[in-house]
């Protein structure tokens, strides 16, 4: 949702995996790009969205495997 409210990311097309580390609380502690959209604007524009990431309404299990890897697919 975060990722599609960003207007330069929400009109193109791309698919990126991203890591992210969430604690118990449910905050983002880290997020990175796994791979590159092929496009240096699209990335920078990822990274930027990513290190801004509410906190989500559940945190992590102690004992989940970080970290979680998310695959993003956008067409426009």
């Amino acid at each position: 949702e975060t990722v599609a409210k960003n207007d330069k990311l929400r009109n193109a097309d791309y698919r990126v995996m991203v890591n992210v580390w969430v604690d118990a609380g449910g905050t983002v502690s880290r997020a990175e790009l796994a791979s590159s959209t092929g496009d240096a604007t699209l990335d920078s524009a990822l990274r930027l969205v990513l290190n801004s990431l509410p906190p989500l309404r559940e945190g992590a299990p102690e004992d989940m495997p970080q970290p979680i890897k998310l695959r993003i697919t956008a067409r426009s």
